[in-house]
């Protein structure tokens, strides 16, 4: 089992890249798949749970570890605070729902958005 003190191997890089690898040198005998060929996440969650996702790849198994489970490129609203685990779904949510940007908003700022002038 990977996750919360499932591992004991360090992790110092959580980069998509570098935790393709790791999952591949200490991991590989449990990666285990379903009959579509997906990889099981192991994740531990607590309380003797794991994480129920299925995942294309030990890549796709590594890009959800990183975003879901270790919150890799995790970003939050700065007009009303609520936290999106990657920038292009805090992007959806600036144009779309957030309900405290301010009317005036506009322009965009390495995902957040200025008062326009």
């Amino acid at each position: 089992m990977f996750g919360p003190q499932g591992c004991t191997h360090p992790l110092v890089d959580t980069s998509t890249r570098a935790l393709k690898e790791h999952l591949e040198k200490y991991h590989s005998a449990e990666l285990d798949r379903n009959g579509d060929g997906q990889y099981k996440c192991h994740w531990r969650l607590g309380a003797g749970s794991e994480c129920e996702g299925y995942l294309s790849g030990t890549l796709g198994l590594a890009k959800h570890i990183a975003r879901v489970h270790l919150r890799t490129g995790a970003v939050c609203c700065d007009f009303c605070g609520s936290p999106f685990s990657r920038p292009d779904a805090l992007e959806r949510h600036l144009l779309r729902t957030c309900k405290e940007k301010p009317a005036t908003a506009q322009g965009e700022t390495g995902g957040a958005y200025v008062t326009g002038t």
